[in-house]
Order: C-alpha cells, then structure tokens, then sequence
C-alpha cells in the first residue's frame, strides 16, 4: 500500500507531514525536498507530471538523484492513490497553463 511507502520512505526526505523538512533533509542539499503543503507551486503540476516524478524519480524532472525511481515497487493503482494524497497534502488542483516566469516568481530555483 502506498500509505506504508509515504511514512517509511517518502518522509525520510519530504516530512511527516509533507513539508520537505524530513530527518534527511539538510540545508546543504544540491536540490531540496519539494514542500508537497505548497499550494502556490503544487498548483502547477498536472497529475501527469506528478505521476512522472513519482514512476522514474527526481531526476526524470531535473530534481533530486536522491529521489529513486518508484515504477518497479510501486502498483500503477498505489501511484495514483499517491498523487491523490499530494493533492491533500497542498489542498490544490492543477490550475492550468503555468508560464515559466510566474513558476520563478513562486519558486525562485526553478529551472
């Protein structure tokens, strides 16, 4: 199930409760945790992009190495129940088209 993977191995990075602040984290990282409680950002992903991150890691979307790859552990049903719980997590839904620009406005290190 994909609740025991968000408490054994998603919040050792992203926090307990989502916020990228986990026992993992440090200020000294190349790429910091993603806040998954940031609606502002979190608004600017589609499912699809979420769901990409998720299946081939962080480094599929120019984010974390550290972030693995999940396709090969994770079922395609707990993959969607995850991004479900991203979407909780930030209170948020995908808002639409989403310029490069604003994205730096709201998240200074986007590249």
């Amino acid at each position: 199930m994909a609740v025991n993977y968000i408490s054994t191995w998603c919040s050792q990075c992203h926090g307990v409760e989502g916020k990228g602040d986990g026992v993992n984290s440090t200020p000294d990282m190349l790429v910091n945790p993603r806040d998954h409680t940031d609606a502002a950002f979190m608004s600017t992903r589609t499912d699809k992009q979420l769901e990409e991150v998720i299946r081939h890691g962080g480094i599929s979307a120019s984010k974390s190495a550290i972030m693995p790859p999940w396709e090969a552990t994770l079922q395609n049903e707990e993959i969607k129940a995850l991004i479900v719980y991203l979407r909780k997590l930030c209170n948020c839904k995908f808002e639409g088209v989403v310029s490069d620009e604003k994205l730096k406005k709201i998240s200074p290190g986007f590249k």
